[in-house]
């Protein structure tokens, strides 16, 4: 291994022995340096002082052995020839020590390293950007301060320039430095030459970091600079003061102007030569005046060789030694020509913007940070009347409305505002007072501009005149709203009866989603040739006349029912040259259809109803008999199977009662029972008693009945007969379902307790409901069975009935899967109990005088054998007529404490009784209790409500008869 020591401080020897020569002066030679000189790394070494012209020593040549031996004389003499020839390169080297000031004042790396890779020279820019002295970098090889992934990157351009592959390579490598932070180096490497010889690389590094951080984000951001940025490389350049002798200019120079790196360092101004004529004054201007400022920048073009120019930037500045003089002219230069073809598309995509832009026929409005207005299309300058270029604090001469509620717009409100904290808007509805008067309403949108990190750098309005369209919308909105508003359907067709539109009714009146009226036409109505028929012969009349009316029945597509219509069509006229269309106004004439139905029905009901009240009232007299008697056998003592009877008995007459009620209800439209009484009920009793009265109608029917009944279930708050009438009705109804069902019919009543009160279910294997049915099933007077099988009053009544009671109904079912029906009814409180009633058999705690006043014998008999059987003084009269006159014949007696009287009798009735009573002056009139069979008549209800008189309706209940006498001992009617 062969080195040189220099004795200027730029260049130092890996071999610490060249120290001993330059102290010497002399030759060093040890054959053994480890044992002579106590150095273990070197094993034989050879050293002779180099000297200049003046004799003074300027180094030393030193030759070195790694193992200990013998140097033979000539191989000294050749050692000290090689020396004599280096001290002739030393005196050069001498001569480059001007430039040392170039190398330590330049901002690139310069380095030099030997043929094993190791540094032997570094400037400061290297010890700077290393963050390592040379002391510690000059003798490492340098993959030691490389990343790993640039290790062998660079060991093969090393390897390319130390074999002679190539004169120079330029890569870019990534340097680790002493505190562990990455830099990326743009590297150029040539090789160092010793005659025929290459012992070493030399080169300029220079720093890219930022470049690749700035090449890398405007690749994310700008894709048509990625290969502009990607390709950026500069020329690193060194000539003297006058240009006259090239000192260094890397390769990149052969990249950019097409010519080899001989040719400039031959002749310093051909690069000159190449310069576009056009420029060529300017750049040599500048180069002539480059000593007199700190720094000059041009740009200029240059013609290659093959015809293609390259835009290039130059910055050059001069280097000064000691003494403030300039000896050198260092600087880059970089090709620019694509950014300069970026620059010219950007302005010619500017220009076209701009013209797009001025052509659009919306308003653009742009917004600098600080919120000036600084730019505007023509449309944007003709919507306000010309646009004031104000700031942000200017807002406030922008006068404007929100369209929807007519609110004045204020200065922080507007969208450019709000878009410059960042908030974008979209589509917001103003009215704007133009600067030229004019008020426009205007779609108005805003959205912020941001930099590269999120900051808001601007903002950007979009303003679109809809002052016309909004009229044009807000009629046809008024227009739309008016058809979608009409309760009659209507549409407009093509003239084959292809729908175009259909307004909501039409679509609800025949039942399809509006939304799909379009793929509709008038034969998707019909059901049947008749349906068909009738719409061709209206389309024929439309075609032929221009109109058409009349009543059809259409088809629902919904539910498939067939609904009568009232229809009328017409054409609308278009022009000569657009196709005609038709339109359609429908009305649903259901319900008017229905209510002619119900009218005659009710005229049917009207003498039904007459009749029926008449029938009620004569029959409840036997009724009350009937009832009457029960009890009063009831109070004896009876086997119990006899008891069992009577109780039957008793029962199906309340029931023969409360259908006569439900009846004369129904047939005179009252809710008589409504304020019937509620008491505690227990539904499980209830459903016993149904199933002894029905049991036989079923088992001969072949019906399976099962009971499913809870055992602790509670009490609900009710009317037992009117339950008990719900039950019934609703068992009534499952068995006649059942009887259209082949083989096993089953019906299940269920009884459950719920978190309110009890349910009670109602559950066959039947035909079922159809579901487009359900909702239909409660409905007064609708029914599904065939004309004359039912009324349609059933199950209207049981939902009446139920609903009067706090309960609710529900109904399960579909098509052929049977059906279930559940009713939830609220439980009755312990605070509910009904009033101790009078025990029938019971004495009264005070016997009482009782006139009993009734045209009925039988009803006079029960109560008076009631009332008797009580312990009480009871007289009977059969009218009003003889009620007075025993009245009148037992004055000096003692007085009645109690007057019972039917309300209608023949003759003097129960009305004209109150009315002599009370002329009569003597309070008998407040001791008077009436009872009737015709509680619910207008007229029974009349003459009861201006009485205010209490009143037992028939049939008597015995309880209630015990509890309102014996009540007027203590407290009498009141005037």
């Amino acid at each position: 291994m062969l080195c040189t020591h220099l004795t200027p401080p730029a260049v130092r020897c890996a071999h610490p022995l060249a120290e001993r020569v330059l102290r010497a002066g002399a030759p060093v030679v040890l054959g053994d340096a480890a044992a002579d000189a106590g150095d273990a790394r070197v094993g034989a070494f050879a050293g002779f002082p180099l000297r200049g012209a003046d004799g003074a020593v300027r180094g030393a040549f030193c030759a070195v052995d790694a193992r200990p031996r013998a140097w033979s004389p000539a191989e000294l003499e050749t050692l000290e020839d090689l020396a004599a020839l280096a001290a002739t390169a030393t005196g050069q080297m001498r001569a480059e020590a001007h430039y040392s000031r170039l190398v330590a004042t330049s901002p690139f790396i310069i380095y030099v390293v030997d043929a094993a890779g190791e540094f032997v020279e570094i400037n400061p820019a290297g010890e700077r950007l290393l963050e390592r002295p040379a002391t510690e970098l000059l003798g490492t090889h340098f993959a030691h301060i490389l990343a790993p992934h640039s290790q062998a990157v660079a060991q093969q351009a090393f390897v390319d320039v130390l074999s002679g592959a190539t004169n120079d390579v330029q890569v870019d490598l990534e340097v680790v430095n002493a505190s562990g932070g990455h830099r990326w180096l743009a590297v150029s490497a040539s090789a160092v030459r010793w005659g025929q010889s290459i012992t070493g690389v030399h080169g300029i590094a220079r720093d890219i970091t930022q470049e690749r951080i700035a090449a890398e984000t405007l690749r994310e951001s700008e894709e048509k600079f990625q290969q502009l940025a990607g390709n950026v490389r500069e020329v690193f350049w060194i000539f003297s003061p006058d240009f006259s002798r090239t000192i260094y200019v890397s390769p990149a120079y052969e990249r950019v102007w097409g010519q080899s790196l001989e040719e400039v360092y031959r002749d310093p101004h051909s690069f000159l030569a190449s310069v576009h004529p056009d420029d060529r004054d300017r750049l040599a201007q500048a180069m002539s005046t480059l000593g007199e400022v700190p720094v000059r920048e041009i740009e200029y073009r240059v013609v290659r060789p093959d015809g293609g120019v390259r835009w290039v930037w130059s910055r050059g500045f001069p280097v000064l030694d000691a003494e403030g003089i300039m000896y050198r002219l260092v600087g880059t230069t970089e090709d620019v020509t694509e950014r300069k073809e970026a620059e010219a598309a950007i302005r010619a995509t500017q220009r076209r913007q701009q013209q797009v832009l001025d052509a659009l026929p919306v308003g653009v409005v742009l917004a600098d940070a600080g919120g000036e207005l600084v730019w505007h299309n023509p449309e944007g300058d003709r919507i306000w009347g010309g646009v004031r270029r104000v700031s942000l604090d200017g807002y406030g001469e922008y006068k404007g409305w929100w369209t929807e509620s007519g609110e004045p717009i204020q200065a922080h409100e507007w969208g450019m505002a709000r878009a410059l904290r960042g908030e974008p808007s979209a589509g917001e509805l103003v009215d704007l007072q133009g600067f030229d008067g004019v008020r426009r309403t205007v779609r108005h949108s805003g959205a912020p501009l941001r930099g590269e990190q999120g900051e808001v750098t601007g903002a950007l309005i979009v303003l679109e005149d809809v002052t016309e369209a909004r009229e044009q919308e807000t009629q046809r909105r008024l227009l739309a709203a008016a058809l979608e508003g009409l309760s009659d359907g209507v549409c407009l067709a093509t003239e084959e009866g292809e729908i175009v539109y259909a307004n909501r009714a039409f679509a609800d009146i025949l039942g399809f989603d509006s939304g799909a009226g379009n793929s509709l036409s008038f034969a998707d109505f019909a059901s049947g040739a008749e349906m068909q028929k009738e719409i061709d012969d209206a389309l024929r009349a439309v075609r032929e006349l221009g109109s058409w009316t009349g009543r059809v029945r259409r088809r629902r597509l919904v539910d498939g029912r067939t609904i009568p219509v009232e229809a009328r069509l017409g054409r609308v006229e278009q022009g000569t040259h657009r196709r005609g269309l038709l339109f359609g106004i429908i009305r649903d004439i259901t319900a008017q259809v229905s209510a002619e139905q119900h009218l005659r029905r009710a005229e049917r009901l009207a003498s039904l109803g007459t009749l029926l009240g008449g029938v009620a009232h004569e029959l409840n007299n036997p009724l009350s008999a009937v009832l009457g008697f029960a009890d009063i056998l009831l109070m004896d003592e009876r086997p119990a199977e006899e008891r069992e009877d009577l109780r039957t008995i008793r029962r199906e007459a309340e029931r023969m009662a409360k259908i006569v009620s439900d009846l004369r209800l129904l047939a005179r439209d009252t809710q008589e029972g409504a304020s019937a009484a509620r008491e505690r009920v227990d539904l499980n009793d209830i459903v016993a008693h149904v199933v002894r009265t029905r049991q036989y109608s079923l088992r001969t029917r072949n019906v399976e009945l099962h009971t499913d009944l809870a055992s602790e279930l509670p009490f609900v708050r009710g009317d037992r007969g009117q339950i008990e009438q719900v039950l019934l009705n609703l068992v009534v109804n499952a068995e006649q379902a059942l009887m259209s069902v082949p083989g096993e019919r089953r019906l299940i009543l269920r009884t459950r307790a719920t978190a309110t009160g009890a349910s009670l279910h109602v559950v066959d294997n039947g035909p079922g409901i159809p579901v487009h049915l359900l909702e239909r099933i409660f409905d007064p007077f609708f029914t599904t069975k065939a004309p004359g099988e039912g009324t349609g009053l059933g199950l209207s009544l049981v939902h009446s009935i139920v609903s009067e009671h706090g309960g609710e109904i529900r109904v399960d079912s579909e098509a052929g899967a049977g059906a279930a029906f559940r009713i939830d009814l609220p439980r009755a409180d312990a605070a509910f109990a009904a009033p101790a009633a009078a025990q029938p058999g019971a004495a009264a705690g005070t016997a009482l005088r009782i006139l009993v006043v009734d045209d009925e014998d039988s009803v006079r008999r029960v109560v008076s054998r009631f009332l008797r059987g009580r312990g009480h003084h009871v007289d009977e009269a059969s009218d009003g007529r003889a009620a007075l006159d025993l009245l009148e014949s037992t004055r000096h007696a003692a007085p009645f404490d109690v007057i019972v009287s039917d309300l209608r009798m023949p003759g003097l009735g129960g009305d004209e009784l109150l009315t002599r009573l009370r002329e009569a002056g003597d309070g008998m009139d407040r001791r008077l209790v009436f009872f009737s069979g015709d509680t619910a008549s207008a007229e029974a209800a009349r003459v009861l409500g201006a009485s205010r008189v209490p009143v037992l309706a028939k049939p008597i209940s015995l309880s209630e008869l015990a509890r309102a006498v014996e009540s007027m001992q203590d407290h009498p009617g009141e005037d």
